[in-house]
């Protein structure tokens, strides 16, 4: 803007200057055509007075008038003028040349004064842009003839001057105009240039400050350079700033207070205007509502469909509405209770209200109290069977006291074992409930993981061996280093997972078990770092793919018929899984149906092992293996 304001100065001026000159040229112009003719006029006026006339008719009246006329305009030729560019003629009373002075021509042209004078009418009237200035006076003389009869003779006496002198000077006044009006234009770009950019720097600097303010940054004052109006306007624009920046810091602190009570509400909080139009919209609604950056600002309409809220937006803005609540909506996946009502403020002395609805997400209570009574259920139901087994044989032996031996041994046997099986249920219970609530005693210690694997070989060798299973255990890497950790937990994970290949793999199968050192930078789940690795491979009857992201749910079983024969609970990989985490580790399964199954036990180097398990609480039991 200031550029176009710095051409207008320029344009001004230079228009102003040319302006007047063409004013002042024009007047000079002007003067110099009104000079020339006035004083050829009166020139003429001078030479033609009464006496000049008075002889110029007796001479009209005589026999060789044109030669006597001749004589006496050539008498006074110095007093009319006559030169080069200036003649006389002497024309008949029709404007034919009789007698001229001019040498190159016999003719002369009609102007107006001559056709004036051929009219009987004396014309000295000086047109503008006429080739000529001309003089013409009408002379009529009375001659006596035989007879006594008296005629009239008329003649013309025209001066004529070609202007050439005039043109001459009003040429050179053109040339000296000209000169001086460039002259001028010079010396007005120049102040033009001067005075522009006196003006518009000052502006140029408002505007950046003003660019700046617009931006957010208040910090740069503008340098006051005079004390005329732009200075006023250069003070007063810092004292704005100032105050703009004054209250835009009082704004944005009350904005920000809001705004951060607002963003870290841990219930959504979604505002509608009196219309339905989106006001304010918190990031937790944001996440809740799974929205995109797109559509944030979404009507209370659309919230009502998006939702499926058994309500409308008519009842909302009714004028008998409250407020109303719905409890436990499901919306993708998630379980949220909603409160709508209606909010009055005032800003301004000026009421405005609209809805505001407060979006509380239950989906973890919702889970928590599901996964409870599931948990219930399934305890209940994983206690009742052998509480109905102990119950039936009990029974059995108390009803027939003369049951035979072998029989009775049969039944009391089952009790045992019944009673076994509740006695892990319970100890498992017990584990998982000390895991939650992180109260589960550790005693890690260094001890060798090869060793380790071998002991729990040799404990289940009988195991396997009633079931006729080839069970190796084989150290891939005599580098192994010593292991810090819980030895006992360690061994209740190896234990675990190296009883359920005896379990689902048919008599006869193959069962190997190593162990090796390596550094592992590609586990997903775990960081860079060196790992102890135990792997357990049989060739069992497998996990179906579908069931394999769920192997480590609490009371999860693949076939369940089959884990009830083989009393399984459904917790042992899961406490197993609970315990590695403990040890910042992890648990890697990989199965193929009817092909086997290959478990991977990783248990870093260095670790603190943590009592939160894979929920990754901060409760520090020990510390980090020696070097």
């Amino acid at each position: 803007m200031y550029k176009r304001l710095r051409v207008k100065i320029v344009l001004i001026l230079v228009l102003f200057i040319f302006s007047v000159m063409t004013v002042v040229g024009t007047i000079l112009l002007n003067n110099v055509f009104v000079f020339y003719t006035d004083g050829f006029v009166r020139q003429m006026d001078q030479c033609f007075t009464p006496k000049m006339k008075e002889r110029l008719t007796k001479a009209l009246a005589s026999v060789n008038y044109e030669t006597e006329l001749y004589d006496i305009l050539n008498a006074f030729s110095g007093q009319l003028g006559i030169d080069v560019n200036r003649d006389f003629y002497v024309l008949d009373a029709s404007g034919e040349v009789l007698k001229t002075s001019s040498s190159s021509t016999n003719s002369v042209k009609k102007t107006n004064n001559l056709l004036s004078a051929i009219n009987g009418r004396n014309s000295s009237k000086q047109l503008v842009g006429s080739d000529v200035m001309d003089y013409a006076l009408c002379l009529s003389a009375n001659l006596t003839e035989s007879d006594d009869v008296v005629s009239t003779r008329s003649c013309i006496i025209y001066i004529s001057d070609t202007r050439e002198e005039m043109h001459e000077f009003a040429w050179t006044v053109f040339t000296i105009i000209m000169q001086a009006l460039i002259i001028g234009l010079v010396i007005a770009l120049v102040l033009s240039f001067s005075l522009s950019r006196a003006i518009t720097s000052p502006i140029l600097d408002i505007t950046k400050g003003a660019a700046k303010l617009a931006s957010g940054d208040f910090s740069e004052k503008l340098p006051v350079h005079s004390r005329d109006e732009i200075g006023v306007l250069t003070r007063t624009f810092n004292k704005m700033a100032g105050e703009l920046k004054r209250t835009l810091d009082e704004v944005t602190g009350e904005r920000e207070k809001l705004e951060t009570i607002f963003a870290y509400l841990n219930d959504g909080v979604v505002a509608f205007d009196p219309s339905g139009a989106p006001i304010q919209i918190n990031q937790t609604a944001v996440k809740l509502l799974d929205l995109s950056e797109t559509k944030k600002g979404i009507p209370l309409g659309e919230f009502i469909s998006l939702l499926s809220l058994p309500t409308s937006s008519e009842v909302i803005f009714s004028p008998d509405f409250r407020s109303i609540a719905f409890r436990e909506i499901s919306y993708k996946g998630k379980m949220i209770d909603i409160s709508i009502g209606k909010f009055n403020i005032e800003l301004d002395n000026k009421p405005y209200g609209g809805i505001i609805a407060v979006l509380h997400d239950v989906s973890e209570h919702f889970e928590l109290e599901k996964s409870r009574r599931e948990f219930v259920a399934t305890v209940s139901h994983e206690l009742r069977t052998p509480l109905t087994g102990i119950k039936g044989a009990t029974e059995s032996v108390i009803e027939d006291p003369d049951m035979p031996p072998e029989i009775r041994a049969h039944f009391l046997e089952m009790v045992v074992n019944e009673s076994d099986r509740m006695t892990r249920i319970v100890r498992d219970l017990l584990m998982i409930s000390r895991l939650d609530n992180n109260r589960l005693s550790w005693d890690p210690s260094y001890f060798d993981p090869a060793a380790l694997m071998r002991d729990c070989v040799e404990m289940l060798g009988t195991e396997a061996g009633q079931h006729r299973h080839s069970l190796v255990a084989s150290c891939s890497d005599e580098s192994v280093p010593m292991l810090y950790a819980d030895r006992e937990r360690t061994a209740q994970v190896m234990i675990n997972v190296i009883q359920n290949a005896i379990k689902y793999t048919p008599d006869g199968g193959n069962i190997a078990i190593s162990v090796f050192y390596r550094y592992c930078d590609n586990i997903e789940g775990l960081p860079k770092a060196n790992y102890v690795v135990y792997i357990v491979k049989d060739n069992g009857i497998g996990i179906p793919k579908e069931d394999i992201p769920h192997i480590f749910d609490r009371f999860y079983r693949v076939e369940k018929a089959r884990s009830s024969q083989t009393g399984g609970t459904g917790l042992g990989l899961s406490i197993a899984n609970e315990i590695v985490c403990a040890h910042g580790g992890k648990i890697v399964i990989e199965s193929e149906l009817d092909k086997g199954t290959t478990v991977y036990i990783f248990i870093p180097e260095a670790h603190t092992v943590n009592s939160a398990g894979k929920n990754g609480a901060n409760t520090e039991i020990n510390g980090t293996r020696k070097p």
